[in-house]
């Protein structure tokens, strides 16, 4: 494929949607939402006594347990080592615990620095607070550090405390991490990954969905944090860590990743009659440290950007009428959008109307190539080692490619790498996917699975002693505590993970984003182009009764709800007032979910 004309896509697109519509005016002018897609009713049965036992008779009895053994139980387990050529050397770090008991709770990768000395040199590096205004100027912090005279100390922690501790080496060198999940079926399904010592990683966990009690708990602490950032009392800042102050924000990035994913599986599998639950799921969102080297030894190191590395994002499907082929394309469309998302969330986080910035994915990198007329390749086992000779990749990739091909895959390339930024960043986008069932591997040079942005600008502030950040949360407080009032109202939407990040901006010199504005994606794996959505309304502010009126003024007041006789907007303002006056974008009951987005429509 070559040149593929992405207007003529979006058109055909557009001229099939007016047919859909032309269809159902035609039939039904009056129709609703449930007479176009169906709908489903509870059949009550109506008993007169209770059964006293199960009509079941009982044949026979493998096992009786006092309590679950530990290997039937499902299980997570993190481990951090050092690295030598690639391999594991020393552990480090080890944690495993059961799903159950890490349900809905944080876990992070952090460093700090080993001993005081070391933290001293840090604090060197942060220039003087201006004399007369006492404020930091953000362009005179340092892009860099001299990460071989600076040790640090690994921090496992799980709520904010810390698990398991080692020391780490030296900023800036390369360490080797797993992540994986046990099943009693199956055994472990392990990833690894190869982070940098200094970064930060929020690992998040998708445990078969999102709980509301978790979305509580970060709001909560994401109000308690607003209270202390508070311009007019900055001596209450020595009360938080550094955990606190951005920890929770990387973490609700992650966290909002999922439920986004979680709420567009949901419309999507229930509006084309696909039954889909979230299978235990896990993820990162990290800083990204470039080290310099000096004779092979790490020497200066540099905050490059933020990824979103998504090594498990699973599905257990089925189509209601047992068609493969409709299973099939349900599934590459969910890893489609998935990730498109990987890097449309981060264009939309770190890019405002005066600096904008582009991320990447697997997706945009091939679409990326399809604008330069770049040849898009298939490669199956028959043409695997012409395409090879077509393609400018590292070795590594290649060796990939080939393994995935001779298990019966087929992997979806372009020709060389791609520009993605001002800065000049390069990467290499490619789809490893089982042509069987489309599960697949939507991947970025570089081993990740998801999705980065290039930045030039400082992020080293989260490695500087909690004392000295006084300067710069005086110097940001006000728009940090407006960005906080709207955090507690939106958390539980997609508005707050744009918004969080922001304010990870702002303690980084990034700069604030766009404040408004829900996230755009598309699927535009070199076959088709998405439009943009609508634009969420700023919530800070707007009362249930608020969005109640701005709904009856959409068209989508004449849709009905989930129960019978009941319209889509009184559905949606019910969920929102049980919702801590949050509304909703999709409103849920038992086999059916209601739109609320009232501004896409």
């Amino acid at each position: 494929m070559q040149s593929i004309d992405q207007t003529q896509i979006e058109t055909a697109l557009n001229d099939y949607q007016q047919q859909i519509e032309d269809y159902i005016n035609n039939q039904n002018p009056d129709a609703t939402v449930g007479d176009v897609l169906g709908t489903q009713k509870v059949i009550l049965q109506a008993h007169q006594q209770l059964a006293t036992g199960l009509p079941y008779d009982l044949l026979v009895r493998t096992h009786n347990y006092p309590s679950l053994p530990d290997e039937l139980r499902h299980k997570f387990r993190y481990t951090l080592g050092t690295e030598l050529y690639g391999i594991e050397n020393s552990r480090l770090i080890t944690f495993e615990q059961s799903l159950p008991e890490i349900a809905g709770q944080k876990l992070a990768l952090s460093f700090k620095p080993a001993t005081q000395a070391d933290e001293d040199l840090i604090a060197s590096y942060l220039p003087e607070p201006d004399p007369e205004t006492g404020e930091i100027d953000p362009a005179q912090l340092p892009d860099t550090l001299p990460g071989y005279l600076i040790g640090l100390t690994a921090e496992f922690t799980q709520e904010g405390t810390v698990i398991h501790s080692a020391e780490a080496g030296n900023m800036g060198g390369e360490l080797y991490e797993t992540l994986g999940l046990w099943s009693p079926a199956f055994g472990w399904d392990q990833a690894v990954n190869h982070p940098i010592a200094g970064e930060y990683r929020a690992i998040g966990l998708d445990l078969q969905g999102l709980n509301k009690m978790e979305a509580a708990r970060l709001r909560t602490r994401m109000a308690e944090t607003r209270e202390i950032v508070g311009i007019d009392d900055l001596s209450r800042l020595g009360l938080l860590t550094k955990r606190e102050l951005f920890g929770d924000l990387m973490y609700a990035t992650i966290y909002n990743y999922f439920a986004s994913n979680n709420e567009q599986d949901e419309v999507e599998s229930s509006n084309i009659n696909i039954v889909s639950y979230r299978l235990p799921s896990y993820g990162v969102y990290s800083t990204v440290i470039q080290t310099d080297y000096w004779f092979g030894l790490a020497r200066n190191v540099t905050f490059s950007g933020m990824v979103i590395d998504v090594d498990r994002l699973a599905i257990q499907t089925v189509a209601k009428s047992n068609n493969l082929d409709h299973r099939r394309t349900y599934v590459e469309s969910v890893g489609m959008r998935a990730s498109a998302l990987e890097h449309a969330v981060l264009e939309e986080i770190w890019g405002s109307d005066e600096n904008e910035r582009e991320g990447v994915s697997a997706v945009k990198a091939i679409q990326l190539a399809m604008q330069e007329g770049q040849r898009i390749w298939i490669v199956e086992s028959g043409n695997v080692d012409f395409v090879l000779t077509q393609i400018n990749v590292s070795s590594e990739i290649q060796s990939e490619i080939e393994n995935a091909v001779s298990t019966g895959k087929n992997v979806t390339v372009h020709e060389s790498p791609v520009v993605y930024s001002a800065s000049g960043a390069q990467i290499f986008g490619y789809i490893i996917k089982d042509p069987n069932t489309g599960a697949g591997a939507y991947k970025i040079s570089g081993g990740l699975s998801g999705g980065a942005i290039d930045s030039p600008s400082s992020g080293l502030l989260p490695y500087f002693p909690i004392e000295a950040l006084h300067h710069l949360v005086e110097t940001f407080g006000a728009p940090l505590q407006k960005l906080y009032d709207c955090i507690v109202e939106s958390l539980e939407g997609l508005m707050a993970f744009i918004v969080l990040v922001i304010i990870t901006a702002l303690l980084l010199r990034l700069g604030p984003g766009i404040i408004g504005g829900a996230l755009v994606f598309g699927l535009i794996a070199g076959y088709a182009s998405g439009a943009a959505a609508g634009v969420r309304p700023d919530d800070c502010g707007l009362t249930c009764d608020d969005h109640f009126t701005n709904c009856l003024d959409s068209s989508i007041q004449s849709q009905s709800g989930p129960v019978y006789g009941s319209s889509a907007c009184f559905t949606c303002r019910n969920v929102c007032e049980s919702n801590d006056g949050f509304w909703p974008e999709i409103a849920r009951s038992i086999g059916n979910a209601t739109r609320c987005d009232y501004w896409n429509f």
